[in-house]
């Protein structure tokens, strides 16, 4: 009878522990199966895997040369089972911007998986512009953005909202107070983003139609150096209040509200148009809008 999987798992088994005894409780077997296969195997191909000496016993040469192929097709065959499996499971391929995974994602992560725990998942973190095109080339699923993109093959959905605060170090001169004005930025240090970044878009647009004559200090294009100049005490900073959740449950800032800054930030969660909704493709997107 030819040769199956299960009898080259034996051989190689006994090869390892030059123990027929010892191989067959390491797979769940009786000895007298182990010796009959390898009896089996000598016999149907006329070869002699196994010789004897005081009271052991050891690969003979061709036993060796077997046993080294036989590796070879163990090897090949569990790669092949892989394939299989992993042709069933189930994959989701997500991007964001580091705004969006500073703010909301890793707990759309953390709940989605939750949920769908066997679901293999790619994650990508690139600035939008190679977001959008990967998305409309059909390279991912969704990307979670604090935009919206416009193309005729994307669609948008709102999941989230966030608001635009003052952050400052607790005990300053602002930091007893809940709420402030755009005006009463005008003795403080005043720390943003660059130009170009939608926060100080919108500051900036403010500052010049009130005319408020607001200065800014310092500029930096990495929001976490931002806010450890303000927990420093070096100035104040306009931020969207989601992404400094961690640092006010740990008591290191402290948030005023902007009574004359009542302008939302949005989150989106896009798609392409033609994204057959699987299952598990749906359960993301309703883990994404459970986030707001």
């Amino acid at each position: 009878m030819p040769i199956t999987i299960r009898d080259i798992e034996i051989f190689l088994e006994v090869a390892r522990c030059c123990n027929m005894t010892a191989a067959s409780k390491n797979l769940y077997i009786t000895q007298p199966t182990v010796s009959q296969v390898i009896v089996g195997i000598e016999k149907e191909y006329d070869v002699k895997l196994f010789e004897r000496r005081n009271k052991k016993i050891y690969l003979t040469e061709q036993g060796r040369t077997v046993a080294a192929e036989a590796e070879k097709v163990m090897r090949a065959y569990r790669g092949l089972e892989n394939v299989f499996r992993f042709a069933r499971e189930e994959t989701i391929r997500i991007g964001t911007n580091l705004i969006t995974s500073s703010s909301i994602f890793n707990d759309i992560w953390s709940n989605y998986h939750k949920i769908c725990y066997n679901v293999k998942t790619t994650i990508v973190i690139e600035e939008d512009f190679w977001l959008k095109n990967k998305l409309a080339d059909g390279e991912l699923d969704f990307v979670l953005s604090q935009n919206r993109y416009t193309h005729s093959d994307i669609r948008s959905e709102v999941i989230a909202e966030d608001e635009y605060v003052l952050i400052c170090r607790p005990g300053c001169a602002l930091g007893g107070r809940r709420s402030v004005s755009m005006s009463d930025l005008k003795s403080e240090t005043v720390i943003m983003r660059e130009t170009g970044n939608p926060t100080r878009d919108l500051f900036d647009q403010i500052n010049a139609e009130r005319g408020l004559g607001l200065t800014i200090s310092c500029e930096y294009k990495n929001i976490d150096i931002i806010k450890e100049e303000v927990i420093k005490g070096k100035g104040v900073a306009v931020i969207a209040s989601r992404l400094v959740a961690r640092e006010l449950e740990q008591g290191l800032l402290h948030v005023c509200e902007i009574d004359d800054l009542k302008e939302k930030r949005y989150f989106y969660v896009n798609y392409h148009k033609d994204l057959k909704m699987k299952p598990h493709l749906k359960t993301f997107i309703e883990v994404c809008k459970a986030a707001s």
